[in-house]
C-alpha cells in the first residue's frame, strides 16, 4: 500500500520549487484545523476519587470485558522511523468480528480492515485488497506499519489484552487504567468520558521504541441496553 502512505508523507511534507509552503497549503491546515476543533469532544470532566480503587478497577474491568459489541470515530496520529501521518479512524466491534477504517485528510487516500479469527482483509483506495491470517502481519506488510490491532482491540477500552504477560500496570484514585505495559507496548491513558454507565477512554498514547501513535475518541456508540 505503498501509494496511500507516499500520498500521506507528500500531505506531511509538501515540497515547492522556491522553497517555503504554498499560502493555499496554510489555507488547508487552517481549514483543517477550524474543522478539527468543531468536532473535538468537550473536556473531560474531573475524575471522583472513590474509597477502594482496586476494587473499583475489578468491576469495571470485568465489565469492560464483557462489552461485545461497540463502535468508535476518532483520529490517530502516527510516528515512526519513516515519517508522520494523521488520519481519522472509524472502529466497528461485533464479537471477534472487526472492521476498522482509515481516511487520509482531504480524500488522499483510504484503507479498510475487515476481520475475524483466522482471516484479515486490508482494502485499499490504491493497491486494491490484501489478506492474511492477523492484522499485525497485514499491515505491515502493506504499509510497513507495526500496529498491535490485537492488544489495541482491549487497550482501546481501557483493559489489557486476555490472556497476555502484564509487565505493569497502574490505576488511578478513580479505578481507571492509567498505564500499562504489555506485549512490548507501552499505553498512557489522558483522559475518559462516561458513556452511559462506563467510563471509556478518550485520550490515549501507545509507543514501543520504533512506532508512536496519539489516538483521541471522538464519539463512542454502545449498543441499547
Amino acid at each position: 500500500m505503498q501509494g496511500f502512505v507516499g500520498l500521506m508523507r507528500s500531505f506531511a511534507r509538501p515540497e515547492y520549487p522556491f522553497g517555503g509552503a504554498s499560502p493555499r497549503w496554510h489555507f488547508s491546515l487552517l481549514i483543517l484545523a477550524i474543522l478539527l476543533a468543531g468536532c473535538a469532544i468537550s473536556p473531560e470532566p474531573r475524575p471522583v476519587e472513590v474509597v477502594n480503587p482496586r476494587a473499583t478497577w475489578q468491576e469495571r474491568s470485568r465489565e469492560l470485558a464483557e462489552l461485545r459489541e461497540w463502535s468508535c470515530v476518532g483520529r490517530i496520529a502516527i510516528r515512526t522511523d519513516d515519517g508522520a501521518w494523521n488520519l481519522s479512524m472509524h472502529w466497528r466491534q461485533r464479537d471477534d468480528d472487526y472492521r476498522i477504517r482509515f481516511n487520509a485528510p482531504f480524500a488522499l487516500g483510504s484503507a479498510e480492515i475487515v476481520g475475524n479469527p483466522g482471516k484479515v482483509v486490508l482494502r485499499t483506495t490504491d493497491r486494491g485488497t490484501f489478506s492474511a491470517a492477523d492484522p499485525e502481519s497485514l499491515l505491515f506488510y502493506a504499509m510497513g506499519w507495526r500496529i498491535p490491532v490485537s492488544g489495541l482491540r482491549s487497550w482501546i477500552l481501557g483493559i489489557p489484552e486476555e490472556n497476555e504477560f502484564i509487565d505493569k500496570w497502574e490505576i488511578d484514585f478513580s479505578g481507571r487504567l492509567k498505564q500499562l505495559r504489555q506485549s512490548g507496548w507501552e499505553i498512557n491513558y489522558l483522559g475518559y468520558r462516561r458513556i452511559r454507565a462506563l467510563e471509556l477512554p478518550v485520550r490515549l498514547e501507545l509507543e514501543n521504541p520504533r512506532f508512536r501513535a496519539r489516538i483521541q475518541i471522538i464519539r463512542w456508540v454502545l449498543p441499547p441496553t
